[in-house]
């Protein structure tokens, strides 16, 4: 990295705008301060504007708006490199998900709860997303397939909950 010491007073003078930084693209000067600290408004190439000072961009300090960095950190932290991997299963509301990121009918984030995927294991199918699967036991992190049962729909599987 080549790095460039000047006054104050030629840092001052100097007209960044055009340059590219890093992400960071200089649009126009926006203040001068006091001792020559010169501030410029940049635009990053995620679309988001920031105010920046010379001596920031020069130095490499500053490359982008921190999306560079929220890239970096979610890169270097998505599954197994996550020190919270838990090997692709978690529970939410009492149900155990599992990532199945190619599942047809996973949810935005890729997840499936288990008991579905239990039960297409068992029937040899997907299962529709009007089926309900019932667990026997109550107890939604039972996903044995015989604690399972399927219902054509939540009419069903209300009326049996009101009979049984």
């Amino acid at each position: 990295m080549l790095i460039i010491s000047m006054s104050k007073e030629k840092m001052s003078k100097m007209n960044l705008s055009g340059q590219r930084f890093g992400k960071l693209l200089v649009l126009e000067q926006i203040q001068e301060r006091k001792y020559g600290h010169v501030k410029w408004l940049c635009q990053c190439d995620c679309g988001q504007f920031n105010d920046v000072f010379s001596t920031n961009l020069t130095s490499g300090d500053t490359k982008s708006c921190g999306c560079l960095h929220r890239e970096i950190v979610s890169d270097a932290m998505k599954g197994e490199l996550n020190p919270n991997w838990n090997g692709g299963r978690r529970k939410h509301d009492g149900y155990i998900l599992v990532l199945s990121p190619n599942h047809p009918y996973a949810q935005v984030d890729g997840y499936v709860r288990e008991h579905r995927l239990v039960m297409e294991k068992k029937i040899g199918r997907y299962l529709l997303p009007e089926e309900v699967v019932h667990h026997d036991d109550e107890n939604k992190a039972n996903n044995k397939p015989e604690n399972l049962r399927l219902f054509k729909n939540d009419v069903e599987h209300r009326r049996y909950e009101r009979d049984f």
